[in-house]
């Protein structure tokens, strides 16, 4: 569950929205069943081999996902429940706020995460800013880059 920034308690949960644990499960399970495959496709776009992954780091990314997941899901599901709701400023507000609680959980790091300031998403424009600011090197100029930045 993701709790609500603007305050110290967890976000209720409100009513049931019939999450299935199993839909969790299923989605965690084609995840990890073509993860050699998304591996392979990745590796391929920097033309090099990809890494053999370890048994520990698959487990642990695994768990990770699910974890995501668990927390994810419900707050998808309930935005698709207000999707046929009147428009308000509550449904405004509502939506608002899942949507920054969304991105928090899937964008922040731990660090920001956890800060009681993260929803007011400062550290999320200064990712998004460095992300957009040109790279500065002498690799930048050679021409196969340039032409891959003309066609982007």
């Amino acid at each position: 569950m993701i709790a609500d920034r603007n305050s110290d308690q967890p976000r209720a949960s409100g009513p049931d929205l019939g999450l299935d644990p199993q839909a969790v499960n299923d989605i965690v399970t084609a995840v990890e069943a073509q993860l050699p495959g998304i591996m392979n496709n990745l590796a391929d776009l920097i033309g090099r081999a990809a890494p053999r992954i370890k048994a520990g780091e698959k487990q642990r990314f695994m768990r990770g996902l699910k974890r995501k997941m668990q927390r994810l899901v419900p707050v998808f599901a309930e935005l698709e429940a207000m999707r046929g709701a009147p428009e308000s400023a509550e449904k405004t507000n509502t939506v608002k706020a899942h949507l920054r609680a969304l991105l928090i959980e899937m964008a922040a790091p731990p660090r920001i995460r956890k800060s009681p300031d993260a929803h007011r998403l400062d550290w999320f424009i200064a990712i998004a800013a460095k992300a957009a600011s040109l790279p500065r090197g002498a690799w930048t100029w050679q021409p196969p880059y340039i032409t891959a930045c003309e066609h982007l």
